[in-house]
This record gives C-alpha cells, sequence and structure tokens, in this order.
C-alpha cells in the first residue's frame, strides 16, 4: 500500500467518523460530552485562564461545527478541525 492510498484511507475514515456524529442527536450527543472537556481546556489554556471567554469560545465552535460540518474534509481529525 502506497503512502497516497494510506492517506486516502484515512481521510475517507474521518469523513465518516464526521457522517456518523451528526447521523443522529444521540450520536452528536456522545461527540460532545467526550469532546467538551478537551475542546474547553484548549481554548482554556489558550485565553489565558479566563473561564467565560473559554465558555464563550468553546460554545461558538460547537455552533460553527454544526453549522461548517459540509466543509470538514477529513484532512485532519475532527477535534483537530474544531480547534483550526
Amino acid at each position: 500500500m502506497t503512502n497516497s492510498v494510506a492517506a486516502e484511507e484515512v481521510t475517507a475514515d474521518r469523513r465518516a467518523t464526521m457522517a456518523a456524529i451528526f447521523a443522529s442527536e444521540s450520536s452528536f450527543v456522545t461527540f460532545y460530552e467526550r469532546a467538551l472537556p478537551r475542546i474547553y481546556g484548549y481554548l482554556y489554556d489558550r485565553c489565558g485562564g479566563d473561564e467565560a471567554v473559554a465558555e464563550e469560545l468553546t460554545q461558538q465552535t460547537f455552533v460553527a461545527a454544526v453549522r461548517e460540518r459540509s466543509r470538514f474534509d477529513g484532512r485532519a481529525d475532527v477535534l483537530t478541525w474544531l480547534t483550526a
């Protein structure tokens, strides 16, 4: 298997993961509950420990993910994509 084929498989797997996340409300809730601490922690560190700002940015991140999910191309992990 070439690197190109392997990369295409990873990309396809990531797109499938994203599709599964949005396949149902319960799937999204499960993803959200798992991703929330990591996204919040990342943003909390980035905004100097300001809880209010981190909470607002976390909310905006997940709202944007829902709105922009069709733009996810699978080149990055879903959590990486959320923080990009």
